[in-house]
């Protein structure tokens, strides 16, 4: 008994085996054509139980038929005519017995186990053979991918470092902006301090600069022939009238002739040069009188004592000759030289 015990549980590995080998669309294919048979079979079963009760509800009319036509010719016998005899004999119909409920039929199982796959050993030996190549290109396709991953390691790494060392550049960079940064905006805070200060000694300026500017103007406004006696106009409207002045200037110029124009141009140029260089030279006069100025300070003032150690001069270092040693043998061989030649 232990030994069929232990045959059946190998058996039942071995098949536990070959389903889990069995291809799922075969597997499919005989769960449907499981469930068409136990279609079939309902059906069966149903037609068998509608038969049988047309069967009953027939043999049921056929027995009330009877008894009611024997009952009518009992009382034909009996001396009354037919018609009172069916009125007197009818019964009424017998109680037919109910539908049967087959939408409730269920789905049985016939004991069968499905078909197997596997009816032949060779089968087993193609599908090994199947997956033994599958498994062959898995691990080539696995060796191909852990090369192609090792390379990607490597660059990803090559690249990690080379984005570390430019990010540490980046935030060396971004820390030394940021001191640059601090030290501008504390020398804007001592140029705002500053401006703040100077603030206001600046009005001032500005007032003395507009008032010279305006003298300035006033007095070309007056050389070029302009009347000012009448008012004192403002710079913007001397200007205004110094400028269409010399738009005026500028076009009679223009209707000039050109001989002419070069030649008050050429007058112009050597007065312009004759009072530049009067000007150079009373500069340099005027430098020269001061250099003058300053080393007769200089001499009338006493005499400066020296204190303290003299400094001394450094001493020339030793110069050394080197003879050169004559080789007497080359010297024989020269003056053999010259006597053979």
């Amino acid at each position: 008994m232990s030994k069929h015990k232990e045959a059946l549980e190998d058996c039942l590995k071995y098949k536990q085996f070959l389903d889990s080998l069995t291809p799922r669309e075969f597997v499919e294919d005989q769960k449907l054509k499981k469930k068409e048979r136990q279609a079939t079979r309902r059906q069966e079963r149903i037609d068998a139980r509608i038969a049988a009760w047309e069967a009953s509800k027939k043999r049921l009319a056929e027995e009330w038929a009877a008894k009611e036509q024997a009952d009518i010719e009992a009382l034909i016998k009996a001396g009354k005519s037919k018609k009172a005899a069916k009125a007197a004999g009818s019964r009424p119909p017998p109680k037919m017995p109910a539908r049967p409920k087959v939408d409730e039929e269920p789905l049985t199982s016939s004991g069968q186990e499905l078909d197997m796959y596997f009816t032949e050993p060779r089968q087993l030996l193609d599908i090994f053979t199947q997956l033994e190549e599958q498994n062959l290109f898995l691990i080539q396709n696995s060796q191909e991918t852990e090369q192609a991953l090792e390379v990607l390691r490597q660059d990803f790494s090559e690249t990690q470092k080379n984005m570390d060392g430019k990010t540490w550049a980046l935030n060396e960079n971004i820390d030394e902006l940021k001191v640059q940064i601090d030290e501008e905006e504390a020398k804007a805070q001592q140029l705002s301090k500053s401006i703040q200060i100077s603030s206001g000694d600046l009005q001032g300026r500005q007032d003395d600069l507009l008032k010279r500017l305006h003298r300035k103007v006033s007095s070309v406004y007056q050389q070029c022939g302009f009347d000012a006696s009448g008012g004192t106009p403002n710079t913007l409207f001397m200007l205004s009238e110094l400028e269409a002045r010399l738009e005026d200037l500028l076009t009679s110029i223009d209707k000039m002739p050109v001989e002419y124009v070069k030649k008050a141009e050429n007058m112009k140029e050597v007065k312009r040069r004759e009072k530049k260089r009067a000007q150079q030279q009373a500069d340099q006069d005027r430098i020269q009188e001061e250099r003058n100025r300053k080393s007769n300070e200089r001499s009338m003032q006493p005499p400066k004592k020296r204190t303290g150690r003299q400094v001394m001069f450094r001493s020339a270092p030793i110069r050394r000759t080197i003879e050169e040693e004559k080789d007497n043998e080359n010297q024989e061989d020269l003056d053999e030289l010259k006597y053979l030649t």
